[in-house]
């Protein structure tokens, strides 16, 4: 059987790999430091600068989401009210409450009582707004005044969803920014995770090869082999003891990914060995690490994660 290093390649494999070494750094005892002064250094500065921006994008990805539903529920009061007021002003002019001519006022096909596409975000604000300018400059010419809806509930609702999608596009910018301060740390993080890597195995180096794995592991460092093994995966929600569906289940050293189905279950395989970290999450449920170890003589595992209700 072979068994190879496999350097992370994922935000969470780098996050576990870092944090693994320097708990492990900061536990031993002199004479078991197996890290040189200068990579110390690297690794004390890394591995806390890498979670604390792991740590603000995970915040910035939260406030963008929670606000998601606040901008789709004022999205769709603002089609709303806008479509109404044209369909009740088309419904005016067919009963000659207002002259055809007056659409032109809100830059609508005179010859047409076809209400303007609003499928978009853009086409929201742009239509909402013709109401208030067209209809301002209808009322002072001497135009009836429009009710059910009226402009200015019409305005309400496109202003409340103009500032909660500007609201939501901040919300993005600020995402965004959050990536890219993780993503400037990836060249540093992967360097001191190899240099750690590589000066604990030349300190294991005369020990026999499982011992030095072993030993190398608690550092951080993660094996692969060439036999595949197989994980069972169960998720079921801690009172009900239900699986859920839809839970993602990852294997973190390595990055696999697989959803439960409905029954809660999914199958996941690798060829990691020693021991195999599992982050399950669901929208609904709490986050939950799960840690199994792989006895060498064994290729089938059964991995259950009871999650806890938000």
């Amino acid at each position: 059987m072979g068994i190879f290093r496999r350097l992370p390649q994922s935000d969470d494999g780098r996050d576990l790999a870092l944090t693994a070494g320097k708990n492990r750094k900061d536990t031993v005892v002199p004479a078991d430091q197996a890290l040189t002064p200068p990579t110390i250094v690297r690794l004390d500065v890394i591995q806390p600068g890498l979670k604390a921006v792991l740590l603000a994008r995970a915040v910035a990805l939260s406030g963008q989401a929670g606000i998601t539903a606040l901008v789709n529920a004022a999205k769709g009061l603002a089609k709303m009210f806008t479509s109404h007021f044209f369909q009740v002003f088309n419904l005016g002019v067919a009963r000659d409450v207002y002259p055809k001519a007056d659409r032109a006022y809100y830059q609508l096909d005179v010859n047409s009582n076809a209400v303007p596409d609003m499928g978009t975000e853009q086409e929201v604000i742009l239509w909402g707004e013709r109401v208030k300018s067209g209809n301002v400059a209808r009322v002072a010419a001497g135009g009836a005044a429009m009710s059910n809806p009226t402009e200015p509930e019409v305005t309400l609702k496109v202003a409340d969803f103009k500032t909660k999608n500007n609201d939501q596009a901040n919300l993005k910018t600020a995402y965004d920014h959050a990536q890219e301060d993780v993503v400037a740390l990836h060249d540093e993080s992967d360097k001191v995770i190899k240099k750690v890597w590589d000066e604990v195995e030349t300190f294991y180096n005369e020990e026999e090869p499982p011992s030095k794995r072993r030993k190398a592991r608690e550092w951080g460092v993660v094996y692969v082999s060439d036999v595949p093994l197989t994980f069972n995966i169960h998720a079921k929600d801690s009172v009900t003891n239900a699986g859920i569906e839809g839970v993602e289940s990852k294997l973190v050293q390595t990055d696999n990914i697989q959803l439960t189905n409905a029954s809660g279950d999914c199958i996941i395989t690798s060829t990691i060995t020693g021991s195999a970290t599992f982050r399950f999450s669901h929208p609904d449920y709490v986050s939950q690490d799960v840690v199994v170890e792989l006895p060498e003589d064994e290729t089938v595992f059964a991995v259950e994660v009871a999650l806890v209700h938000v």
